[in-house]
């Protein structure tokens, strides 16, 4: 990945070029109606690309653009061809993030800095995901597991993985930093990717909560009183967990490749004599994964995105609406065909 012709040989690039074309704009990106997923893979490359450079750029942060395109191709190489922990994931994720930073009251909590190592953060936060989770990993004392001694294992290993780049010298992004501007900067990296492991959600949500509790009047001003650490971690777990979000087609494309991974992850498990982690998950088909669904929006992004709406209503409250309206699409088809039958 050391040059731009290894780069075009590895995407065997004709017509279209990583390096040709019109440059994806934030305006592009601002638009919950964006779908990563319609991108060719030399484009997905690319729109990673163009978006570290314009929070380069805004930052003054003086790199060069073949190291920028050299860490994208980086990324793009290590991200494993999972359903649904991929590349595309990652793009995903940080899309959705630039929509929260644009929320009123957060970018300016955040420097121009700050916005590009988020962005960082948010395209290395499953680096190398193996397509199992933590639990599978303790379970069988995979290598990862032994190291972070079964505590946040594939966080830290997406973190570690993300670090190892970056050492990198021709894709070192933050070669320009002083040592303790650079130890600042991986210390929030972490940080930030060990608040997506789904083990810390509830954690989260119960400390916004008592947060909302605690406010005379409520308003977006909550985000200027939260630690930044804290809103760090929860602007890019919200974005890493937003599919319910998006447009119902969308959500459901991730649903499905979501429910994909985990069936892949409960047939291993039933072949190694284990439990499934995931029992209602009993086949890959429309029902379970519509259950699956409905299971996720229910327990898991109702309590955060109802509280988020709640402080930004003008911005978030259709998308709250949008995910009740996906909640009820899925109930639909949670039904066993041998009942509409009846």
């Amino acid at each position: 990945m050391g040059s731009t012709a290894a780069l075009k040989a590895q995407f065997n690039l004709a017509s279209v070029s990583c390096f040709d074309g019109k440059p994806y704009t934030m305006h592009d990106l601002l638009d919950w109606d964006f779908h990563v997923l319609s991108l060719p893979e030399p484009e997905a490359v690319r729109l990673c690309r163009d978006l570290l450079v314009y929070y380069a750029d805004r930052a003054a942060l003086g790199i060069r653009g073949e190291v920028i395109m050299n860490f994208c191709g980086a990324l793009h190489a290590n991200y494993l061809q999972n359903p649904y922990h991929n590349f595309y994931h990652a793009l995903n994720v940080v899309q959705v993030l630039c929509l929260l930073l644009a929320l009123p009251d957060v970018g300016a909590r955040f420097t121009p800095t700050d916005f590009f190592v988020l962005s960082v953060a948010a395209l290395g936060h499953d680096l190398g995901h193996p397509g199992f989770n933590n639990l599978f990993m303790q379970r069988n004392q995979c290598w990862p597991a032994r190291i972070y001694s079964n505590t946040s294992i594939l966080e830290n290993y997406h973190a570690a993985s993300l670090l190892q780049i970056l050492r990198v010298p021709h894709m070192d992004l933050f070669a320009n930093m002083s040592d303790g501007e650079l130890d600042s900067v991986r210390k929030r990296l972490i940080n930030a990717i060990m608040w997506t492991d789904m083990a810390k959600h509830f954690d989260m949500v119960a400390k916004l909560d008592g947060k909302i509790q605690g406010e005379m009047v409520l308003s977006e001003g909550i985000m200027c009183t939260l630690q930044k650490p804290y809103l760090e971690g929860l602007l890019l777990h919200s974005a890493d967990i937003s599919n319910p979000l998006l447009e119902f087609d969308m959500c459901r494309d991730w649903a499905i490749r979501a429910c994909d991974e985990f069936f892949n992850q409960n047939k291993l498990e039933e072949a190694l004599g284990q439990p499934p982690f995931m029992p209602a998950l009993q086949s890959f088909d429309e029902f379970c994964i519509a259950k699956a669904q409905i299971g996720f929006i229910d327990f898991i992004c109702k309590p955060l995105f109802n509280n988020l709406a709640l402080m930004f209503p003008a911005q978030l409250g259709e998308r709250a609406a949008q995910m009740r309206k996906n909640r009820s699409a899925a109930a639909g088809t949670a039904v066993p065909k041998r009942l509409l039958a009846e």
